[in-house]
């Protein structure tokens, strides 16, 4: 991820690809940065952001199970924490060449990644987090909203349950502050260059072109395993667009072959146009293996959470699709 857009261009033309900075920087997204810390719950006050511990729920809630056995609680999200974050500063160096358009023309994350988001309320996420699951299989995750005052909640004593695999009990409590950062995607890099004119030029300076690129994605992505977790922006992938695996397992689309095409088919036989079907979605947020939050997905997996737009605008987040993809 990249401080500010002049972190981001600096590093375009660190990378030799100054020719495209107004392209890419106008594909970057803006993110939220969830930086943790180990605390004591009892001086996180109640709904506040966080991740694991024992939520704090309204008096009514049920805790969610998968057959007998009770989910994880992964995190809570304070939305006015969320629409608080703390900007970064664009315009406070123009150390390199003046840019090919204006920083300040950009549009803000309230505009863009935030505009569909509500300010208030509290988001949870809880997981199954002792066994394998299949792509398919809803039950073994929830996403809660809940628009209440903080004083109408309580702090629930997370559930403990022995099973096969390790115990469900409270992960350790962390503490959670948010910061924007940007981020971009490979994949839409990859067309924008398209749309630009790389593939007019020779074969080994396109080749050059697409290491760069690379490179520059490369650059944004965390430096160590355990601290990338965030909201909306771009996802960081580790299997290809989060998306598109949203659209499949939500609606069990079956890959198929026709000759040298792969294609994807409805449950009814029809074949599935998976791009149209992947831009319903937007990526909410990741949470990956924490060492310190003492959870591994997989082979050093992460968890990424999106949600179709039209369930985001209503509030529906119980619509939500948990997509999981390790290494």
């Amino acid at each position: 991820m990249f401080d500010s857009y002049q972190h981001l261009r600096n590093q375009i033309y660190a990378h030799g690809l100054a020719e495209y900075e107004a392209t890419i920087i106008r594909s970057a997204k803006p993110a939220i940065k969830i930086n943790r810390e180990r605390a004591n719950e009892d001086d996180i006050p109640i709904g506040a952001s966080k991740l694991g511990g024992n939520p704090d729920l309204p008096a009514d809630f049920e805790w969610p199970h998968r057959d007998d056995v009770p989910l994880t609680f992964i995190a809570q999200f304070s939305l006015a924490d969320v629409a608080k974050a703390p900007p970064f500063d664009d315009l406070a160096s123009r150390s390199i060449q003046k840019p090919l358009f204006d920083l300040e023309a950009i549009p803000t994350l309230r505009a863009t990644e935030l505009a569909d988001f509500p300010e208030e309320g509290l988001l949870y996420f809880f997981y199954y987090h002792v066994g394998r699951i299949e792509p398919f299989d809803r039950d073994s995750w929830r996403i809660f909203y809940f628009d209440y005052r903080t004083d109408a909640l309580l702090r629930v004593q997370h559930p403990i349950k022995e099973t096969e695999m390790q115990p469900v009990e409270a992960l350790p409590v962390h503490k959670i502050s948010f910061e924007q950062q940007i981020t971009l995607s490979l994949n839409q890099l990859d067309l924008l260059l398209e749309d630009h004119d790389p593939l007019k030029k020779e074969f080994a300076e396109r080749s050059h072109i697409w290491s760069s690129t690379f490179d520059l994605w490369f650059e944004g992505r965390p430096e160590e395993p355990g601290t990338h977790h965030y909201l909306l922006g771009y996802a960081t992938p580790i299997q290809g667009m989060v998306e598109w695996d949203a659209a499949v397992h939500s609606q069990q689309l079956k890959y198929d072959r026709v000759g040298r095409v792969s294609l994807y088919r409805y449950p009814g036989g029809c074949i599935a146009n998976l791009d149209a079907e992947a831009a319903k979605w937007q990526f909410l947020f990741q949470i990956d293996t924490d060492d310190s939050l003492n959870v591994m997905w997989g082979d050093m997996g992460t968890l990424y959470i999106c949600i179709p737009k039209i369930s985001l605008r209503e509030r529906r987040f119980e619509d939500c699709w948990t997509v999981f993809q390790c290494y």
